[in-house]
């Protein structure tokens, strides 16, 4: 099978794994529900929105659904309350300082896959975006919304104890396991 290189050569592989990792564990949990993986890879440089890929190809979406990415990641970067957190440790500090901008790509994404497109039936969460060859690589995993709701939920989603902390929450079983499946 020929594969047309986007991002990486093994980005194929990757993807089929992942997709088989997430059913081998919703068969272990006996968790039924219709999913669906991706990979989008969003172009290091804001210059090169055009450049936006997915594997695989079909996914049901198109680079022109993501052109506002980076102003919706710009936005959220500048009002994250972390950027006032200093580490005492330098290589600390920079390590908190380097995340931040690919966490925001993070929720910039789940923003386009869920909120811009309220039409779709799958309800989207996202992996930590990985830097490579010049591309952020963002694991998604959807899930079938009538299949997500089917679960007990807890109605608050996020936990904000003050200005500076907010956490979310993990409102099911099954999002627990999405959440900690996309963190791996």
């Amino acid at each position: 099978m020929y594969v047309k290189y986007l991002m990486w050569e093994w980005q194929h592989e990757f993807q089929n794994s992942v997709e088989t990792l997430l059913e081998q564990v919703l068969k272990i949990l006996e968790v039924q529900a219709q999913t669906n993986t991706f990979v989008l890879g969003i172009p290091a440089s804001s210059e090169d929105n055009n450049l936006i890929y997915f594997q695989p190809e079909f996914c049901g979406f198109s680079s022109n659904q993501f052109s506002t990415i980076f102003s919706i990641a710009k936005d959220i970067f500048e009002n994250d309350p972390e950027q006032n957190i200093f580490m005492t440790a330098s290589h600390l500090n920079q390590a908190h300082e380097d995340s931040l901008y690919p966490k925001a790509l993070k929720e910039a994404a789940e923003f386009i896959l869920n909120e811009d497109n309220v039409s779709q039936e799958f309800i989207s969460f996202c992996g930590f975006p990985i830097k490579m060859n010049n591309h952020w690589i963002i694991t998604v995993i959807q899930i079938d919304k009538s299949d997500f709701y089917k679960q007990y939920q807890l109605k608050q989603g996020i936990y904000e104890p003050d200005d500076y902390y907010k956490d979310r929450i993990a409102r099911s079983f099954f999002e627990a396991i999405i959440q900690h499946f996309a963190l791996e």
